[in-house]
């Protein structure tokens, strides 16, 4: 199955300029958990909820001035809408991570496939399954060693 059938189309998107506050409030309103950050119809990051916390209050930011960019990761891992499920299902687990941004081949994104997505709407559970042991790995406290 194609990643353009079970994605969930047209996520939300929010602007680099935006301010932490503006995602917040809009996470909030949205009740999700991330917003990808898009500048003239480009995917040039994404926020978490993680990451307004951990990079902008955390680090003491006033939430009414820090701008998206200054918290965002700009690396995103996407998926082609092309592609098929398990390679998708597979990157997630690759970078334990469960959601991915779904981009046509100019960049621009269309849509946004969870790890919900492929639990109930893909064909391959095994896939799925191992993408969430994957992503389920217990993540070891910084300066912590075994």
């Amino acid at each position: 199955m194609k990643v353009r059938e079970i994605m969930t189309p047209a996520a939300e998107t929010i602007q680099p300029e935006a301010t932490v506050e503006e995602a917040a409030q809009r996470m909030r309103d949205l009740d999700i958990g991330g917003l990808p950050v898009v500048s003239d119809g480009k995917l040039v990051g994404f926020v978490t909820d993680r990451d307004l916390v951990v990079r902008g209050i955390a680090d003491g930011k006033e939430v009414s001035r820090t701008k998206i960019r200054e918290v965002m990761t700009p690396e995103v891992v996407c998926a082609y809408e092309d592609e098929d499920e398990r390679e998708a299902s597979q990157r997630m687990g690759e970078h334990m991570i469960r959601r991915l941004m779904v981009c046509d081949h100019e960049g621009h994104a269309i849509g946004m496939l969870s790890l919900g997505d492929l639990a109930v709407h893909g064909s391959k559970k095994a896939a799925t399954d191992k993408a969430l042991e994957d992503i389920s790995r217990p993540a070891r406290p910084k300066g912590r060693s075994k």
